[in-house]
């Protein structure tokens, strides 16, 4: 069982190389499929000795990305593409959280809301690999 949810996944993976797109995005894309059935809670358990190898590849594999010579080199434009989207992020959680018509809550409880979901997730970097590969691709 947990050869082929492994096999599954590998396989989404790859499909989505073969088709352009990133192999990351086809083994989130076989977990999200996987998680629907009604085995994640079997799958959930059969893979956990697994999980921790799989975050530490996933990060190492984004850490052998970074390109150190743009932090040294461009410092604040690092700083704004970094700082830009979480303001944004957090401004926008920030409204929403307290906008009257959405049952508006304490301020102090929409400014708490928006500084713990202004942080991007790790899908963020598979989703702008795949914009880099797509623009790349136009130029």
């Amino acid at each position: 069982f947990t050869l082929n949810v492994l096999l599954a996944t590998l396989f989404f993976a790859w499909l989505t190389g073969q088709a352009g797109l990133s192999m990351e995005l086809g083994a989130f894309v076989a977990g999200m499929l996987i998680a629907e059935t009604e085995f994640r809670d079997q799958v959930e358990e059969d893979i956990k000795p697994f999980r921790d190898v799989l975050l530490g590849l996933f990060f190492l594999t984004l850490g052998m990305q970074l390109d150190v010579t743009v932090l040294l080199r461009q410092p604040l434009w690092v700083l704004l593409c970094w700082a830009v989207p979480m303001l944004l992020k957090g401004g926008l959680v920030y409204l929403i959280v307290s906008h009257r018509s959405l049952g508006a809550a304490q301020p102090n409880t929409a400014v708490r809301s928006a500084l713990a979901l202004c942080a991007a997730g790790e899908f963020g970097f598979v989703l702008l690999s795949i914009a880099q590969q797509t623009l790349a691709r136009l130029c």
